[in-house]
């Protein structure tokens, strides 16, 4: 997102917008996993775990035959306080690349909410932290999203929440433990 907001010019932008929705699945995917491994939980089957990761190799390849296909989005330039930028405007294949991202995200908001709800009281701190900063960053992003700004600010939001992933995964422990 740095590259897009900093570059001024229309084929790094291009690249930055790429490596960013690339990377948005990457991310997805990996909080996935993270989230089924951290919670402890097992998928209910082979097939469905499958079936999740080909919906995200899909969309992967979807938006990487965008330069041939121009279906997912392009960049339009606009000026922001005077400089150069380039404004996505999203089409169907960007659409589908949103519901595979938040649909995941929804499953991995939906085991978090089950994990605090059962856990023991001394664990669910570990799960709420990370579940109320998704909740969170999600919402920022969603508001960035429908604002149309063309400025997307929520990556701030992604980088607090993976420090916080960070931390509370690794290193914390329940005050009440100690």
């Amino acid at each position: 997102n740095a590259v897009i907001i900093l570059s001024g010019d229309r084929l790094i932008s291009t690249i930055g917008a790429y490596t960013y929705y690339l990377g948005m699945d990457f991310a997805i995917a990996g909080m996935l996993h993270f989230t089924v491994t951290y919670c402890r939980i097992k998928w209910p089957s082979a097939l469905m775990r499958n079936l999740i990761y080909a919906v995200f190799l899909a969309d992967v390849i979807q938006l990487l035959l965008n330069p041939i296909y121009h279906h997912a989005f392009e960049l339009i330039p606009v000026q922001v306080d005077g400089f150069d930028y380039y404004k996505l405007n999203p089409f169907l294949g960007q659409t589908f690349h949103r519901v595979v991202d938040y649909g995941i995200l929804a499953g991995i908001i939906a085991i978090l909410t089950v994990k605090v709800i059962r856990s023991p009281r001394l664990q669910t701190e570990r799960y709420s932290v990370i579940l109320i900063s998704s909740l969170l960053v999600t919402a920022w992003e969603t508001a960035y999203i429908f604002s149309g700004t063309p400025i997307d600010r929520s990556m701030l939001g992604f980088g607090v929440f993976g420090l916080l992933i960070f931390y509370f995964s690794l290193y914390y422990r329940p005050m009440r433990l100690l």
